[in-house]
């Protein structure tokens, strides 16, 4: 009887193409194909988002990715926050909440300075959906109340109504239940003002939802069948006929079994004409409840193993399905793949033919120009001026030329970027997959060790500077993002950060990243287990004598006190080890109030 009410937020959209061979026939491709500008392209991508996002999630993030690509081309804040709205939107859609968290945090700030509050509204209408969906019911709440501040009361009424009856939600699971039928009662207000009878039939519904908690059966029955009356069995058999159903379990609380048994034979009777496999066993379940009610205990026991055998019939077809699903995703993003590096390698071969071309027209110039100045000295003044314009010429061809490296080598950093994301996505999926606590550790472990070197190159192509990381911003973000990953709340444990403005070249930044990824890590699972409340600290400085100094320290249960790092065996201080002798880096391990693990080298390299 609980009525689970969606109200999604389909906001601006991000397919790119699909291969030709899947999709011969799609006209809205074929359209988006033949467009020539960008202005063209990314209204089309909008429309294909819409297609693919609900059937095909894992697919709409690899288009997500291609439309981020695009968006950094437009010098426009407007399509740039697209790009990251639906990687977060994308991503929510393939139930990865965290990374849809982080996505929709980074959209966040390019609406605030344009500003758009609608797009800041949706934005924490989104966030609220993913902490929904990751069981933060009281910050669920907050941002849904946020969300609903940024909304037009006139424009945007429907949003207020669809946040106002997810937020009687979330305070029914808190058994906050007056509460939740105010907000329940303002949805219901506000929809019918609009004349949207769906949206007060689901309301009304989880109203009587309510009101069985609360032990008002009549008051459930009367919601129910209001919600009944504004449901439509022919355009929505599905939803009409488990409202009917939850009608009639309400009246077997309320003794009116004749009226029930009525209700649960039509239940039956079109759950099995229409192939309804849920109604189908909604019904059988009542079935056996009117059977017990009714002191018809062998029918009651007879039924209820009819509907278990069904449930897990049902159960067994969903995971088939799930497995289908999981390869032909698979076989997609391999053919992908290839296609990606196929179109660099032919960007590297025109680029080498370019070379060589232009080689060749230097040699025959030079031959010429001798050639003139050794027989023709008459022809001097008027071979100087020819020269020159001809240089001038070149030079513009070589600035041209540099531009566009330019623009390939950030577009280098943004694909191994998405491909790093595309790694983390599918270790999401595979983990999902699993029952051992200790794989899911260990993938997410991995996880967060390729989004330690995907935020690298993230870095890299937002810059100008395609040499040097932001130590600062780079460390600041991926400290947070394993906050995240294992959903600490602020309040638990507490992060600070010391970082130097300083800039980083890539070889010096990635062993640092990943090192900080493993301790921060190592702090999280294992520093503060029995602690109320903890704090990690990060420090990454340069000294006067130009080594950079990198500390982590926590405040939690310390180390074990025969514990050497030399003798470990973890994998995490292996790779910590390994890394700090790479970089000829001293490395120290001391326990004073919780851990405290110090990394000094010299062997840097920072970028202008």
């Amino acid at each position: 009887m609980i009525y689970l009410a969606r109200f999604s937020l389909m906001l601006s959209a991000v397919l790119l193409l699909i291969l030709p061979s899947l999709c011969a026939q799609d006209s809205l491709l074929i359209q988006y194909q033949q467009s020539k500008q960008l202005t063209e392209k990314l209204p089309l991508l909008e429309k294909l988002i819409g297609r693919e996002l609900r059937k095909a999630p894992q697919q709409a993030i690899v288009y997500a990715y291609q439309l981020d690509s695009l968006a950094a081309l437009q010098d426009d804040p407007l399509w740039h926050g697209k790009g990251l709205h639906n990687l977060g939107i994308a991503h929510y859609f393939a139930s990865d909440y965290v990374e849809a968290t982080a996505f929709y945090l980074e959209a966040l700030p390019i609406w605030e300075s344009i500003p758009d509050s609608a797009y800041i509204g949706k934005t924490y209408l989104n966030l609220g959906a993913c902490f929904e969906k990751r069981g933060k019911d009281e910050a669920t709440i907050q941002y849904f109340l946020k969300a609903q501040s940024y909304f037009n009361p006139k424009k945007d009424s429907l949003l207020i109504a669809m946040t106002f009856n997810n937020i009687a939600n979330r305070l029914s699971a808190l058994n906050k239940l007056d509460s939740a039928a105010y907000f329940y009662q303002q949805t219901i207000n506000l929809a019918k003002a609009l004349k949207r009878n769906n949206i007060v039939a689901s309301a009304q519904g989880n109203l009587a939802t309510l009101y069985v908690k609360q032990n008002r059966h009549q008051d459930a029955a009367i919601a129910h069948q209001a919600a009944l009356d504004l449901s439509d069995p022919n355009r929505n058999p599905e939803y009409y006929y488990k409202v009917l159903g939850n009608l009639a379990q309400t009246e077997i609380v309320l003794g009116k079994l004749s009226a029930s048994k009525r209700k649960i034979d039509s239940v039956l009777a079109v759950a099995k004409r229409l192939q309804l496999a849920e109604r189908e066993r909604q019904g059988l379940g009542l079935l056996g409840e009117w059977y017990e009610a009714n002191g018809q205990y062998k029918k009651a026991y007879e039924t209820f193993r009819i509907y278990l055998d069904l449930r897990d019939s049902i159960f067994f077809q969903q995971q088939d399905a799930q497995m289908v699903e999981l390869l032909t995703k698979y076989e997609t993003e391999k053919k992908e793949s290839k296609i990606q590096l196929l179109e660099s390698q032919n960007k590297i071969q025109d680029l080498q033919l370019q070379q060589a071309a232009r080689e060749r027209n230097y040699f025959y110039l030079g031959l010429l120009a001798l050639a003139i100045v050794a027989g023709l000295s008459y022809y001097s003044y008027q071979l100087t001026r020819r020269s020159s314009a001809a240089l001038e010429e070149k030079n513009k061809v070589i600035s041209k030329s540099l531009a566009e490296k330019e623009i390939l080598l950030k577009e280098i950093h943004h694909r191994v970027k998405n491909n790093l994301q595309m790694v983390s996505s599918l270790l999401s999926l595979q983990s999902r997959r699993l029952d051992d606590e200790k794989s899911k550790e260990a993938i997410r472990e991995s996880q967060n060790r390729v989004k330690a070197m995907a935020l690298i190159h993230q870095h890299l192509y937002m810059g100008d500077n395609f040499t040097g990381v932001n130590a600062k911003a780079y460390i600041d973000r991926l400290s947070r993002h394993l906050f995240d990953s294992y959903n600490i709340h602020p309040d638990k444990i507490k992060l600070e950060t010391h970082i130097d403005d300083i800039k980083v070249d890539i070889d010096t930044i990635i062993p640092f990243g990943l090192i900080i990824n493993e301790l921060v890590t190592n702090a999280l699972k294992y520093a503060f287990e029995g602690v109320d409340q903890g704090k990690v600290e990060v420090r990454l400085q340069q000294t006067a004598d130009q080594q950079l100094q990198l500390e982590v320290q926590d405040n939690g249960s310390g180390l074990p006190k025969d514990f050497q790092y030399e003798q470990a065996t973890s994998f995490g201080f292996k790779m910590v080890q390994a890394f700090a002798k790479k970089m000829n880096a001293t490395l120290e391990v001391q326990q004073q109030q919780g851990t405290q693990v110090s990394l000094r080298t010299s062997n840097i390299r920072l970028s202008n």
